[in-house]
């Protein structure tokens, strides 16, 4: 059975601990329905697939885990801060097998007291750090500056870097890689007949 899955409270107004929301949808003669929900903190199975996908309106990184009783679940994410993280660690051993991805927050003890949020991983279990030096042009974004004003930064480079060569190194290392089978998915107007000409 596939199941969805995705990381809820990582915003810096959410007052709750990160937690991964898995559940599962199914066709129904009114539309999709949610049939299962269930949250948890960690998110673990045998890694055996990692994709930028753009086969959606919106592109999404996927990680594919195998869980012991057969069940497939699809982590889905946009490339954003917390992914790149988690996939900057994925690139850090030598063969990837059994892979935990543990939400969590922390307070800092600082002057001002903060609320960090996020995601561990742990390959086999070992805990995985990030292998690039922050300075690394490969995962630094470019900052925006115009007329000596700081406007933003621009992660298009670190993307790239992420989609072309982290991701399908991550791919290579996979012990258990899945084939590229794919799963099933309707969709609004994917029959020709569904589209209205007004």
């Amino acid at each position: 059975m596939y199941y969805k899955a995705k990381v809820n409270n990582l915003t810096p107004s959410s007052t709750e601990a990160p937690i991964f929301a898995i559940y599962r949808d199914e066709k129904w003669p009114s539309g999709w329905m949610q049939v299962e929900y269930t949250e948890d903190h960690d998110l673990s199975g045998k890694l055996t697939k990692v994709v930028y996908n753009t086969q959606t309106q919106y592109p999404k990184v996927e990680l594919w885990f195998l869980r012991d009783n057969g069940d497939t679940i699809i982590f889905k994410s946009s490339l954003w801060k917390t992914t790149r993280s988690i996939l900057y660690k994925l690139s850090q051993p030598e063969k990837i097998d059994n892979v935990v991805l543990k939400a969590n927050r922390f307070e800092t003890t600082e002057w001002e007291k903060k609320t960090v949020r996020y995601v561990s991983v742990y390959v086999d279990g070992e805990k995985c750090n990030i292998p690039f030096d922050k300075d690394d042009e490969r995962i630094k974004p470019t900052a925006v500056e115009q007329n000596g004003k700081f406007y933003g930064y621009d992660w298009d480079k670190v993307n790239e870097f992420v989609i072309n060569d982290l991701i399908p190194s991550i791919q290579a290392k996979l012990v258990n890689k899945r084939s590229d089978e794919s799963v099933p998915v309707e969709r609004k107007n994917e029959n020709p007949e569904d589209i209205l000409p007004f």
